[in-house]
């Protein structure tokens, strides 16, 4: 099976080649500890939104500061700050998850990454575990491209593990640019294209 946090990692690696990725995969450890000893007693199907409040009760949350920068979307740097975008908070708790046996899936809502338990008439915001059920789907997409986009099933589909490392890769890509940094995005375009399926846009961003 796909290691997508170690592959989450390795990609911080490829931006800075001081990652010391022993060092980070014993502080995610130590979050887990931490986590699971805050966790109530129930059964693990309902232990995704205690685990994602649990989080949030550590200091986990999306980083609002305003330009974003890198550092947001490198869960090295995410891990450290406790601050990151959906995208990788929602990294952190799928691993979590994984490792703690809580049924838990990514979804690839556009703008705003969701998680969700199999099965469940909802969805989780990886940003401190709110529920959103459809009508709250509805509204934040709508906060994001107007309201004119309409909310369809292909909204709300599980994302794959290569879906998930395309968007890291696309969102760094994005915020590289916005620092100057060529090289870096140009690293984020690349990797898009490398792990398959790359759209018009991704070719287009590679050649700019």
């Amino acid at each position: 099976p796909p290691a997508l946090f170690e592959a989450a990692l390795w990609i911080a690696v490829e931006h800075d080649k001081d990652v010391n990725l022993q060092a980070v995969m014993a502080q995610f450890k130590e979050l887990q500890q931490r986590v699971s000893y805050g966790l109530p007693m129930l059964p693990v199907s309902e232990l995704a939104q205690p685990l994602l409040r649990r989080l949030n009760d550590l200091g986990y949350a999306q980083d609002d500061f305003t330009p974003l920068r890198p550092q947001v979307a490198l869960l090295d740097k995410v891990l450290e700050r406790r601050r990151g975008q959906p995208l990788a908070l929602g990294l952190i708790a799928l691993e979590l998850a994984r490792v703690l046996e809580i049924p838990l899936v990514g979804v690839n809502f556009p703008g705003h990454f969701l998680l969700r338990v199999p099965g469940a008439d909802h969805l989780l915001d990886p940003c401190g575990g709110r529920r959103l059920y459809p009508n709250d789907c509805r509204e934040l997409l709508q906060r994001q491209y107007g309201p004119n986009i309409k909310l369809s099933a292909d909204h709300l589909l599980t994302a794959q593990p290569v879906q998930m490392l395309q968007r890291l890769s696309r969102n760094l890509r994005q915020l590289h640019l916005s620092h100057d940094d060529y090289i870096g995005a140009l690293i984020d375009a690349e990797r898009v294209l490398e792990l398959g399926n790359g759209s018009a846009a991704d070719y287009l961003a590679r050649a700019s």
